[in-house]
């Protein structure tokens, strides 16, 4: 049983409605390895880089990476 929860991988976002990004993205698998096994659809976050300049608003969560 392959466990994916907490990994990262690449998926095709589309489609996309309104202003949300669109495109082939990083994404965080954060359902559990039991949703994963059980229903054909896993929950992800998709990722992004910012600058160090731009606002981080209390919907996103900062993941600091190596410098």
């Amino acid at each position: 049983m392959a466990d994916y929860q907490w990994k990262t991988f690449w998926a095709d976002l589309e489609p996309t409605r309104g202003s949300e990004q669109a495109g082939t993205r990083p994404v965080l698998v954060i359902s559990s390895e039991a949703v994963n096994q059980a229903l054909p659809i896993v929950t992800v976050l998709p990722l992004t880089t910012a600058g160090e300049e731009r606002k981080i608003y209390p919907t996103e969560a900062l993941l600091p990476g190596e410098k």
